[in-house]
């Protein structure tokens, strides 16, 4: 027999186990609920949350469970305890979490290991990830205005290229994979493998979107903007040379080294290909 969950902590398992039984009762699968709860051998004590204080960070009672990770912080968050010495009903705790949480980035997950933790989806994450062309030994990743070099053996930090004002929408490796580029709405920068910044390229009001490195022309930089593309020889000049391209902004660029093609997709729903 299962036994109920103590007062020392949440058993993920059995809570699971009921919130199915009760699934199966409110759909009219009650023969089907009936063999689910004698296999799985539901216990028939319902689980509430004991305290009468339900906001999060503080409880009425002495007694607190394991402490669970807070993602936005990184720091422990104090949850209620649970009990199964009431006969209210386990729809109690469902309510809860979505009365509170509606409208929020934040969500639980509860898991067999008897802990529950709390994210924040808002908080943002990793927006591009590119391994070095041949080798793969580095790893670039763009998070907010920060770009991080990755040593893949390793797993270690090489480099934290910061400069940038803006969220950095796009990145990219030249085909030779000792220089990487990256893309906010207001400028493009190009960087060597030891974390500097070699050459800059301010926007002058277009959107900078995408890049690519041309898959002929290693060091000829193509970058997508609004309506049209530029190209930028960063070792060479501040100068561009502009391509009408689309008729909205160009989110999305990729090479073929085997053809020398670039295709660019855009907001006008084309994607066109260029020689």
């Amino acid at each position: 027999m299962v036994p109920p969950p103590t007062d020392n902590y949440w058993d993920a398992e059995i809570i699971l186990q009921m919130y199915l039984h009760d699934y199966m009762i409110k759909r009219g699968m009650h023969n089907t609920a009936e063999i689910f709860k004698k296999e799985a051998q539901v216990p028939n004590q319902p689980v509430r949350m004991q305290e009468k204080n339900q906001d999060f960070g503080s409880t009425s009672s002495s007694k607190v469970p394991t402490m669970t990770h807070n993602a936005r912080n990184n720091v422990p968050l104090r949850i209620p305890e649970i009990s199964t010495n009431d006969k209210r009903i386990s729809q109690h705790i469902n309510s809860r979490f979505h009365n509170m949480m509606s409208g929020s980035t934040i969500f639980a997950t509860s898991s067999f290991d008897r802990s529950v933790k709390l994210w924040d989806a808002g908080m943002g994450g990793t927006k591009q990830v590119r391994f070095q062309p041949y080798s793969g030994d580095l790893l670039t990743t763009a998070t907010e205005n920060n770009i991080k070099i990755v040593d893949v053996e390793t797993n270690s930090l090489l480099h934290s290229l910061e400069g940038h004002t803006k969220d950095v929408i796009s990145i990219c490796w030249n085909k030779n994979g000792n220089y990487i580029a990256s893309v906010s709405e207001d400028c493009a920068r190009v960087w060597s493998l030891d974390g500097k910044c070699i050459s800059e390229l301010h926007s002058d009001g277009n959107k900078f979107q995408s890049c690519i490195f041309h898959p002929a022309y290693s060091n000829l930089l193509i970058i997508g903007g609004y309506q049209t593309m530029e190209l930028w020889s960063p070792t060479e000049s501040s100068k561009t040379w502009i391509v009408p391209a689309h008729n909205g902004l160009i989110t999305g660029l990729a090479d073929s080294s085997k053809n020398e093609l670039v295709a660019s997709a855009s907001h006008d729903q084309c994607v066109k290909l260029w020689k």
